[in-house]
């Protein structure tokens, strides 16, 4: 199948809600080019499960996902993020927790996030974070207070 087939069905077997922002197709192509990269087994999986969901909340809305027993929902906030890649690396990171069964409400915390990262390398993507130190506060993912 030739690269633009592949990318067209990505998009029509895409589920996302949402608005992120004027961008909203530019973003929907981030999320469209990232599954692309990714192993055809995790890709479909995440076709067929994951609803992508864009938040634009003013306050910190943190990249997580909710599972209600059918489909999962990935909460995207590309707020402030400006470079594809940046926005790439999150939607690989956030697709790694999915398939690790990583909740992200669990006490895995720092662990949880290296092991999303190393699944995300393992497939050939960068890893979203650099410093992981953010979330070694009691295993949740919070970020530390200023």
């Amino acid at each position: 199948m030739s690269e633009n087939k592949s990318l067209e069905r990505i998009h029509d077997e895409l589920c996302v809600i949402g608005h992120a922002c004027v961008d909203d197709d530019l973003n929907n192509g981030v999320i469209v080019r990232t599954l692309a990269k990714l192993p055809a087994e995790v890709r479909d999986r995440a076709l067929s499960e994951v609803v992508f969901v864009h938040t634009v909340a003013d306050g910190t809305v943190y990249p997580s996902f909710i599972v209600d027993g059918r489909k999962a929902f990935i909460l995207l906030n590309f707020k402030g993020m400006r470079s594809e890649r940046s926005k790439a690396d999150l939607v690989a990171h956030e697709v790694a927790h999915y398939v690790l069964d990583d909740s992200g409400i669990n006490e895995g915390g720092e662990a949880a996030e290296r092991a999303a990262d190393d699944l995300c390398e393992k497939w050939g993507l960068r890893r979203a974070y650099k410093d992981y130190r953010r979330f070694h506060l009691g295993g949740k993912n919070e970020r530390p207070k200023k």
